[in-house]
């Protein structure tokens, strides 16, 4: 997909209030870049708005982040942001 942490403040709010999409696929971004001290910085900030947005959304119910070299601190954002979402059924996601 070519995603960086820069795109998602742009690409979340746009599918935060979409009624029709049920499937989201965000794999292979690699959160933004190529170092391991990059990756851990960009983490967060890559996942925060995905998080963000499925507070709210109901109608995702399939979301793919694997490959994105997420680290604990982007997975604790995640899950404490998605923890009420209840639609979410399945979540395909490693960490590095």
């Amino acid at each position: 997909n070519g995603l960086s942490s820069k795109d998602m403040p742009i690409l979340a709010p746009a599918i935060k209030d979409n009624g029709a999409l049920a499937k989201l696929d965000l794999s292979n971004n690699n959160a933004g870049g190529a170092s391991a001290s990059y990756y851990a910085r960009q983490s967060p900030d890559f996942i925060r708005p995905i998080a963000s947005m499925l507070k709210t959304n109901r109608t995702i119910k399939e979301i793919n982040l694997a490959g994105n070299n997420l680290n604990a601190e982007a997975g604790r954002i995640f899950s404490q942001d998605i923890h009420d979402n209840g639609a979410l059924a399945s979540l395909k996601i490693n960490w590095t």
